[in-house]
Formats: structure tokens, C-alpha cells, sequence
């Protein structure tokens, strides 16, 4: 972005300079960083270019984009005093930019140049100016390290105290960098010394002993303590200077507080979560900073407010760093926090643990006395040898029940799981293993009543259950608390493999559950279809799908009444018998029909039609046969199946209805139309003595009546000519002979 004048002032060349300005060159012209060539002649000390550029109207008072001036910017690049006056002389600026505030002096501080002090105080510069942050030049003179700058302003009156917008100090500034000449010159001063405990808002409150700790410059705070720094002063955490050392694992800084006289077992807390040093130390030197603190002072077992020791904040972030130390220094190992939780109960409850194995802090936590068992608190749900089963965690597991962990310890929550039932949830054999091998009971149960081959056999665990029969004297058909035997289970939730196993080693097919029902009717209960299947392969003939329930539904009845279809064409094609009843006398179709699965019933009818049934052999409680409650139903394409499988048109039920009366009290158009279509007498009274006719009439329905009135017109005129034929009358006497 420079111009071709940047460049001829640049090079001093005087001939180009003014060609080009004749040729129209803009003095003014600035670059990218927003200088005119008059910067150039600043950076060059150029007073011939000064000269031949302000003659022609460049601006001396320009500020680049960073907001310098000439003066400032020839500081920078190196300008004496007396290039300094020149600057002046054309009307250089040396008051504060506007956005940064600063002076040429904030630049000559920061250069370290005294020279230019007497300088610049003579162009009417304020020593004590505060740039944009509220820095002096002595602020800035004490962060570059030079002492003699510093020296020099405060003899001219800089104050040595000031404080920038985050209340930071001189001295702050020095201890922060370590810089002990530049300390050693500020504490020469009362004012200085007077406010050693001066806190700063930039780091939380610091005062400079603090951010000498934060530091790990133990010699400035040998230096601060020695004036009369407060080494249990605290910042607005409330952490003193030995909390700031181990927090940032400075074990050098953490010695020498301790060895200055820093209380280390001042009871500290942060306002993060009221945590004392020992929670707080860094990982880095951990060890052999918590050695120092403890043995200071410090309580290893402080709470926060939490009721965390260190131990349980460690355990709860698995540090094996923190955790080991923590144990071997006596932390205790069975302290409680708010919510119940030991340290071994934070530790596996940690996602960490869950998915690696951590044998080695179990361990040493069980050999400092831990309890293996569960938390005494209520509000604990778990014991760590549940969650190490859960887990699948066998070092784990093992080191527990070797310390003595109950091993059929129930859990505090509503199912009451055992470290088995866990176990058998997860088909986990290996852990079942070892908890049977230390006296688990296989006959514990959850909260439902469910065993480990309940919870097996639900899960789909095939081989767990055949290991648990094996390995076990557990009954085959136990029952849970609604009467399920694991086959139940199995059946309901489709585990055919489930099936397979628990058939094969014997278990009951006729068992019934608390509603009645065996295994296979739980089966269609649930639509578990493929459990037919199973049924099939593993028993062949010996299958028995008819079998009733307490209710005396067959497998069928219970398929049809959840309208399952897949499950009902599996069981005929199986052999189910399709005509048997209940005790109501319902058959399958029956039940279809009631429950309004017409396709099921269709399909049901045509059963009977390929099996030859006659379906008034079928017949409910109250003489239904499935025409009844087809036509009940308005299910036409049923009626045509039984009507084709030779159903009886005008069969009544026990109360003398036929399909038409039930047809027709429903206002069945179409169901009335087939049938009177078929055949159906319209006449024909029931024991009420109504025909289909007069319910018509009583019900004033005029369009079904048109549908009814030819078929009784017919009806009557056939019954009309069956009756015999009047008998011929008496022939007359005849008439006596006319006189």
C-alpha cells in the first residue's frame, strides 16, 4: 500500500520527492497501516523531508491506525531529543490518541528510553497519564523490567502506586513477572510498601504476593514477606497465597509459603463450592504437594459444600493421581457426603469406570478399610458390587466379595435387583460364575418375584439359562409374583431360542399364570407368532395347540381376540382345531365376529368351508351359530362363506331368532339384503312372536321395508297356496213339482 512518494522519502531522495509532487502526488497519502510519507521522514529522522512535505501541505498532526503520532511513532524506530524538538517544531502531535489514550511518553517508557523524559515533559506531557487500560508510563516502564526507567519517572513525580482499570499496581506488575530489581526499587518506596496488600481485580483479587504464588516466583515472595506482605490475606474466592501455590502446582512456591509462616491450616475455603487447598491442588506435583500441606497443617478430609472430601472429588473424577496419594496420606476412605456416597461409591459411579476396570484403586481403597458393601445411607441405591456386575468388571467383582461385599446384597431401588439378577439380566455367565462360586442365592428375587431365569429368559439369554440349570438346583418352573414361569417370559417377549432351551430341558406347557393363561396362550397374548413356529420344530406332533386356558380359551381364541393375523394363520396351519367352543360355546369364528374382525372371520369361515365343517354345528350359550353373528355384524363376505359351507338360512337361536331377526334390529342393509336375496323368510315369528317384518314396522325404517315387502308378498301368497281348497257347498234340494 506504500506509494511511490513512501518510497522516494524512504530513500532520501530529494529530486523524485518533488517530481513527484509536481506531477501530483498526494502528500497525504497513507498506506495500509495508515502512515503518509511524513511517517517515513519520522522513522529516517528526515528534517530535509519534514521540510519539502509540510511546505507542501502534508499534515503533521496525522494519526496512522493505530492511533500514533509522529512523535511516538519516531520513539519507536529509535528518534533522539533533539529530532524529537523537530517533530515539534512542525506541529507533531504529543497528546493522547483518542483510542488508545496513550502519550509518547507511555512509548518511551515501554523503550526503556530516560533520554526523552525531560523531552517530552517540556512538550506538557503528564507523567501520571492513563492510557486506555488506565496504565502510566511507569506501569508500562515496570512491565518492560527497566529499573532505571522507573527510577527516573518516579523522580519526576510518577506515582508509584497508581492503580490501571483492573486495580493493578506497579508492584502487582513486577511480581507477576518475577522481575526482583524492579520489586526491590518499588518496596524503597513508603507509598509502595504502605499498600504491599493492595488487591487487584484482574486476577479475582490478587494482591502481588498472590500473583507471585500464581507464579511460582518464590524469591519475590521472600521479598513481599519480608516487607509485610500478609501471607493468609485472601483474594475474592477467599484463597490465600499457599491455596493460589497448589492450585497452579507450584511445589517450590507451596515450600517456601509453608517455610514463611503460611497457615496451612487456616480453615480456607474457595466460593467454589466452599473447597479447601487440598481439593484444589494441581495434578501437576500433587503428590508432593499434598505431603507438604498435610504435614503443615492442611485437613485432608475438609468438606466442601457437598460434603466431598478430596477423596471423594478424586474418586468422582477417577485421578488414580490424586486417589493413591489421597489413601497413603489416611484420607478417609468410608466418609460420607451429602448425598450418601462414600469415595468408593463416587468412584464407580463415575461413566469412566463403567467402562474400564480400575482393580488397582478398588483395591486400595478395600485395603485402607473401605466397606465393601452397601453405602448405609438411603440415599445410595447401589452397592459398588453392583455396579461392578453391571459393569462386567471381574477383578472388580472378585476383589469385593474377597473383602467381604454381601453377594446377594440387594439394590434400594424398585426392582431390588441381587449382583445374580444383574448378572442374569446381562446374560453375563462369567460374572454369575464368580457370584455363585462365593454362595449367591439363585433362589433371591427382584421386587416382582422374578429369579435369574425369569430375568434370563426375558433378556433372551438362551445360554445363561442353560448354564443356570446347570450350575443351579433352580426350578425350571418358578413362578413370579403374577404366577410367569421363565417359558412365560420367554413366550411373551418372542425369545425363541428361550423357548427352545426351556422345552428341551423340560418345562411345563401347561403351567398357567395368574390370568389363566399357559405359555402359549401368553405367546398370542403378546403376538409372539414366531413362538408357534418353535413349538413346531421342537415338539412336532407332540405340540398342543388346543390346549385351554382357565377361561377355556385355546391359543386360537386368545390369537383372534388381539387380531393378529400372522399368529392365527400359524396356528391353523399347525392343526389348531377351529371348531372348538368355550365354556360359552364361542367358537374362534364366534369370537371374531363378536370382537368385529370380519377379515380374521372370513378367513376363519373359509377354514371351515376347506375343512367341510358345518357351521351350525357351532353354536353359543344362546344358540348362535356363527350366521347369527355374522349377520349381527353386517359381515356379508362371512355370510357367503357359511351360507356356501351350508348354513342354515332360517336356523333359529334359543330365542327364536334367525339371522334375519338379529339382521335387521341392526338395520343391516346389506347383511338383510343378501339374505332375503338367499332365501331368509321374512315371516317367520321368535318367541316373542315378531317377525323380521314387524320390527321393521316398529322401527319405521321405510327403506328396509322396501327390501322386506316382495318377500313377504311372496311369502305369503306361497303360504296361501299350500292351504287346501274350500269344501264344495251342500247341493240344494231340488224343488218340488209344480202342481
Amino acid at each position: 500500500g506504500r506509494t511511490a512518494l513512501h518510497l522516494a522519502v524512504e530513500n532520501n531522495d530529494e529530486v523524485a520527492v518533488q517530481r513527484l509532487i509536481r506531477l501530483g502526488a498526494n502528500v497525504n497519502q497513507a498506506d495500509k497501516q495508515g502512515q503518509t510519507p511524513l511517517f517515513e521522514a519520522a522513522a529516517h529522522k528526515r528534517e530535509n523531508m519534514l521540510e519539502i512535505l509540510t511546505a507542501r501541505g502534508a499534515k503533521a498532526d496525522h494519526r496512522d491506525n493505530q492511533g500514533r503520532g509522529l512523535a511516538e511513532w519516531a520513539i519507536e524506530k529509535g528518534a533522539d531529543a533533539v529530532f524529537l524538538e523537530i517533530l515539534a517544531s512542525y506541529g507533531a502531535p504529543f497528546d493522547p490518541a483518542k483510542n488508545t489514550r496513550r502519550t509518547p511518553l507511555h512509548r518511551a517508557a515501554a523503550e526503556g528510553r530516560t533520554d526523552l523524559i525531560e523531552t517530552l515533559l517540556l512538550q506538557g506531557l503528564d507523567i501520571n497519564a492513563r492510557d486506555s487500560d488506565g496504565k502510566t508510563p511507569l506501569h508500562l516502564a515496570t512491565a518492560a523490567g527497566n529499573v532505571d526507567m522507573m527510577r527516573a519517572l518516579v523522580a519526576r513525580g510518577a506515582n508509584a502506586v497508581q492503580r490501571d482499570n483492573d486495580i493493578v499496581t506497579p508492584l502487582h506488575i513486577a511480581a507477576e513477572a518475577g522481575n526482583l530489581a524492579a520489586v526491590d526499587y518499588l518496596l524503597t518506596l513508603p507509598d509502595v510498601r504502605l499498600s504491599i496488600n493492595q488487591h487487584a481485580a484482574y486476577t479475582n483479587g490478587f494482591t502481588p504476593v498472590m500473583v507471585a504464588a500464581s507464579k511460582n516466583h518464590t524469591a519475590v515472595i521472600e521479598r513481599l514477606a519480608a516487607h509485610g506482605a500478609d501471607l493468609n490475606q485472601t483474594d475474592n474466592q477467599n484463597r490465600h497465597s499457599l491455596f493460589i501455590a497448589a492450585e497452579t502446582g507450584h511445589v517450590e512456591a507451596v515450600r517456601k509459603l509453608i517455610a514463611l509462616g503460611a497457615d496451612a491450616s487456616k480453615d480456607v475455603l474457595s466460593n467454589s463450592n466452599k473447597s479447601s487447598a487440598v481439593h484444589w491442588i494441581d495434578e501437576k506435583n500433587y503428590k508432593e504437594i499434598l505431603g507438604l500441606l498435610v504435614t503443615a497443617g492442611a485437613n485432608i478430609n475438609a468438606v466442601d459444600s457437598n460434603g466431598q472430601t478430596p477423596l471423594h472429588r478424586a474418586c468422582d473424577y477417577t485421578r488414580r493421581d490424586k486417589i493413591l496419594p489421597l489413601i497413603q496420606m489416611g484420607a478417609d476412605v468410608n466418609g460420607l457426603n451429602n448425598y450418601g456416597q462414600r469415595p468408593i461409591d463416587e468412584l464407580v459411579d463415575n461413566y469412566s469406570y463403567r467402562n474400564e476396570d480400575m482393580p488397582d484403586i478398588i483395591d486400595a481403597l478395600l485395603r485402607a478399610g473401605a466397606d465393601a458393601g452397601i453405602s448405609p445411607s438411603p440415599l445410595v441405591q447401589r452397592a459398588p458390587l453392583h455396579v461392578a456386575v453391571d459393569a462386567g468388571h471381574a477383578q472388580s467383582t472378585t476383589l469385593l466379595l474377597k473383602k467381604g461385599a454381601p453377594v446377594d446384597v440387594q439394590e434400594r431401588s424398585a426392582q431390588h435387583l441381587t449382583p445374580l439378577l444383574i448378572a442374569a439380566e446381562n446374560g453375563n455367565m462369567a460374572m454369575a460364575d464368580i457370584l455363585l462360586s462365593y454362595g449367591a442365592n439363585v433362589r433371591k428375587t427382584d421386587a416382582e418375584e422374578r429369579s435369574a431365569l425369569h430375568l434370563a429368559a426375558r433378556s433372551g439369554n438362551a445360554g445363561f439359562c442353560e448354564f443356570l440349570l446347570d450350575k443351579s438346583d433352580i426350578d425350571i418352573n418358578v413362578r413370579d409374583k403374577q404366577e410367569w414361569t421363565p417359558l412365560h417370559h420367554a413366550c411373551a417377549r418372542e425369545k425363541t431360542l428361550v423357548v427352545k432351551t426351556l422345552i428341551e430341558r423340560g418345562a411345563d406347557l401347561t403351567a398357567v399364570d395368574g390370568e389363566g393363561y399357559t405359555p402359549l396362550h401368553r405367546a398370542m397374548a403378546e403376538r409372539s407368532d414366531d413362538v408357534v413356529d418353535m413349538y413346531v420344530q421342537v415338539l412336532g406332533g407332540r405340540a398342543d395347540f388346543d390346549v385351554l386356558s382357565q377361561n377355556g380359551d385355546t391359543p386360537l381364541m386368545v390369537a383372534v381376540r388381539t387380531g393378529f393375523e400372522r399368529s392365527i394363520t400359524k396356528l391353523v396351519a399347525a392343526g389348531a382345531d377351529i371348531t372348538k367352543q368355550n365354556p360359552d360355546g364361542e367358537s374362534a369364528l364366534h369370537i371374531a365376529l363378536i370382537e368385529n374382525q370380519n377379515g380374521i372371520a372370513e378367513a376363519l369361515a373359509g377354514a371351515l368351508q376347506i375343512r367341510g365343517v358345518n357351521p351350525d354345528t357351532l353354536q353359543d350359550k344362546d344358540g348362535n351359530t356363527p350366521l347369527h353373528l355374522a349377520a349381527r355384524s353386517d359381515a356379508t363376505a362371512v355370510m357367503e362363506k357359511l351360507l356356501e359351507s351350508g348354513a342354515d338360512i332360517n336356523m333359529p337361536n334359543a330365542a327364536g331368532e334367525t339371522p334375519l331377526h338379529l339382521a335387521v334390529r341392526n338395520q343391516h342393509f346389506s347383511a338383510i339384503s343378501l339374505l332375503v336375496e338367499r332365501g331368509a323368510k321374512v315371516l317367520t315369528a321368535d318367541k316373542d312372536g315378531q317377525t323380521p317384518v314387524d320390527i321393521v314396522m316398529q322401527a319405521e325404517q321405510g327403506y328396509l321395508f322396501d327390501v322386506l315387502l316382495p318377500a313377504a308378498i311372496k311369502e305369503e301368497e306361497a303360504q296361501a297356496d299350500k292351504k287346501p281348497a274350500p269344501p264344495a257347498p251342500a247341493p240344494k234340494p231340488p224343488k218340488p213339482p209344480t202342481p
